[in-house]
């Protein structure tokens, strides 16, 4: 009777854990697909603060900072979720070379994030369907192995099968691609680099130059001889600022130039100071 008793007891608790590891793996796959840190994990922090990994019950996440491990969760510089058996390590690549094969371009993309992104989507994805009729309409080379993307069907082509991914993978992918098509009305003027402590995305022009936002936190004391100019014009966000004062995010609208100086400027707006790098001049 008393065996019986311990096989129930055990039997409940495993039944539990089982539950409660099925919840709190949909809730973090849901938190790490939005670019937020896991909530129901345990955090281990390596000794050189390169590499961060979640544990959870029954998986894993492994995340790779871009300057220190207590730094934004969305700042990562490559994250991948899985059991806990999964292993991971950053691809390295330089760049990544996209062919638009509808516009017979070619498109580079260059920030670790998001080659890291589109690396683990193209080679973690189950290529296991047949072939459909959609048009190929871009060509990426990993490697050795090449992939088509289809639009049409939202599935992705290895060799002679393909794999279907969610229309939220999908929309991650081409907006990963397409936010470097962007720029390149403005290539003549000017050649954005590629930066691993800056957010690209965020830009700021000021006294000639092209900004981006900082990744590093700073300490910083407001400036007692007031702000030194202001950002004040908005351009549509998917355009690079071509003149001085403005930005390509809206919330930056009407922020305070606090400091300049010749790497970098401190603006002042949604009551914090934020950090900008020099990454271009004209």
């Amino acid at each position: 009777m008393k065996k019986k008793i311990k096989f129930i007891i055990i039997a409940v608790i495993a039944i539990i854990l089982v539950v409660l590891g099925l919840v709190t793996k949909y809730a973090d796959m849901g938190r790490v697909a939005t670019n937020n840190e896991p909530k129901y994990c345990i955090k281990i922090i390596s000794n050189d603060g390169n590499k961060v990994t979640y544990w959870g019950l029954g998986y894993k996440v492994i995340r790779y900072p871009a300057v220190s491990p207590n730094e934004p969760y969305k700042n990562n510089l490559g994250a991948k979720m899985g059991s806990w058996f999964m292993s991971y390590k950053l691809t390295n690549y330089d760049a990544l070379i996209v062919e638009d094969l509808m516009e017979g371009k070619t498109i580079k993309v260059t920030r670790t994030r998001d080659i890291e992104a589109i690396v683990s989507l193209l080679e973690d994805s189950k290529y296991n369907q047949e072939l459909c009729e959609g048009i190929n309409t871009h060509k990426i080379e990993v490697g050795k192995d090449v992939y088509y993307i289809k639009e049409g069907c939202q599935e992705i082509q290895k060799g002679r099968k393909q794999a279907k991914i969610t229309g939220t993978d999908f929309k991650d992918l081409m907006d990963r691609i397409n936010q470097y098509d962007k720029y390149s009305e403005y290539d003549k003027t000017y050649t954005l680099s590629k930066s691993d402590k800056a957010d690209t995305e965020i830009l700021v022009r000021y006294n000639g130059n092209l900004y981006a936002k900082s990744f590093a936190l700073i300490d910083y004391s407001k400036n007692p001889e007031g702000p030194v100019g202001v950002i004040d014009k908005l351009i549509d966000s998917q355009y690079i600022p071509k003149y001085d004062g403005e930005t390509n995010v809206e919330e930056i609208l009407n922020a305070e130039v606090d400091s300049a100086g010749e790497n970098n400027i401190v603006l002042f707006y949604n009551n914090i100071y934020a950090l900008f790098d020099k990454i271009s001049e004209q």
